[in-house]
């Protein structure tokens, strides 16, 4: 749940772009992050679209 609210933040920020350029902005945040492991980054986009798809339709 982690990686989805600071999406949900992230985004709220960076308004105007579609749901995959956002996310590609989110990842490309996170990916400069000191200590973000490459495990990390596989999860993030994974966790992210499953609470798109489960819990908010369509963007």
């Amino acid at each position: 749940m982690r990686w989805v609210a600071e999406f949900l933040l992230f985004a709220r920020a960076h308004a105007g772009y579609t749901f995959e350029q956002t996310l590609d902005l989110f990842l490309a945040d996170v990916g400069g992050r000191v200590g973000t492991k490459p495990w990390q980054l596989q999860h993030a986009p994974d966790a992210i679209r499953i609470y798109r798809y489960q819990y908010r339709g369509a963007w």
